[in-house]
């Protein structure tokens, strides 16, 4: 509400920042002017969600390839693109999500509108823009309640020791079209339990045979993207297979990792294994370390999870096998 000794003024909203914008703004035009504040809080309300992304991009700079990917999409989304900040509303979310919703999965939206939620709640820093993210606080309950959203769920497959066995035999045979080691690459990463785009970046130049160990550069961590360099120590069969590459290149397996997916997917679908992606190799393999006896701070040593909560994620202990082991406590 505004009062003057002649003049009042009153209008109900949603939120605070809001009320309190728009009070500034009415009392900037009835003293006839318009501060410097003012200005810069219209230009950022005539801002448009692409405009605000393609900012907060060229802020940041390097994402992770899934940040930057999704941004991008949303960037020159059709749906969302052009709405101004100040038009912003939980409908325009809800409409998004619906047409999303016909060509991928609710997990795959919550990844879209947190990355999304993400550079309206990092604005107000970054870009020194008056925006929040209630907005998407608004629409959340209505978009998981009509299950356009849902968070993924926690995969537990795992490779089993014959369908690894298969998938290797049939890789192993001769092949005139093939033109990638995929057998070695499989093994690779079910004994080292790196991702392919890690296994790909390993260099010749950072393998340290002699104490078993390779450095992987800039290793994913979402605390720190750009300088997370890791020592990782190598199975003896891990490194027999390293050394058994030629050396063509700097990289020690110089492939595309789209290109080793796709080789991976149709072997799987060729031998009739179902729902078994190449990414569950990792959790194949670090559920073995365990299984043999390392510690939880070790196994992390090889997987590079900062946070031992993510590797219990990727580990899977069945019941079964804790109840084995329970065979052999002592009575009391």
């Amino acid at each position: 509400m505004i009062r003057g000794e002649t003049y009042s003024d009153s209008k109900t909203f949603g939120s605070l920042t809001t009320a309190k914008a728009w009070e500034r703004r009415r009392l900037a035009e009835l003293d006839g002017v318009k501060s410097v504040a003012v200005l810069e809080e219209d230009e950022t309300q005539n801002l448009t969600i692409g405009e605000l992304i393609d900012q907060y991009i060229k802020k940041t700079g390097t994402m992770g390839r899934s940040k930057t990917a999704v941004l991008n999409s949303l960037k020159g989304s059709p749906v969302l693109s052009h709405i101004k900040l100040n038009d912003f509303k939980p409908q325009h979310l809800f409409n998004y999500c619906r047409i999303r919703v016909t060509e991928c999965e609710p997990q795959t939206i919550w990844q879209d509108i947190s990355f999304l939620r993400s550079v309206f709640k990092q604005a107000r820093v970054l870009l020194a823009l008056d925006i929040d993210d209630e907005v998407f606080i608004k629409a959340m309950p209505t978009l998981k309640e009509h299950n356009l959203v849902s968070k993924s769920k926690q995969r537990s497959r795992k490779a089993s020791t014959a369908e690894l066995d298969l998938v290797l035999q049939h890789l192993r045979q001769p092949n005139p079209k093939r033109t990638i080691p995929v057998a070695d690459i499989v093994e690779f990463a079910f004994e080292s339990s790196m991702r392919r785009s890690e296994v790909c970046q390993l260099k010749w130049s950072n393998l340290e045979a002699d104490r078993s160990i390779i450095k992987i550069m800039e290793r994913k961590d979402p605390s720190n993207k750009h300088t997370n360099d890791q020592d990782v120590p190598l199975t003896p069969r891990a490194l027999e297979i390293i050394l058994a590459q030629p050396k063509t290149s700097v990289y020690i397996f110089p492939y595309k990792p789209d290109s080793i997916r796709a080789a991976w997917s149709k072997a799987c679908k060729k031998l009739g294994i179902n729902d078994l992606r190449y990414h569950d190799l990792r959790r194949t393999g670090l559920t073995r370390l365990i299984e043999a006896g390392l510690t939880e701070f070790e196994v992390r040593q090889i997987s590079g999870h900062k946070d031992v909560r993510m590797l219990q994620r990727y580990v899977n202990i069945s019941p079964e096998q804790v109840a084995e082991k329970l065979k052999g406590l002592d009575v009391v």
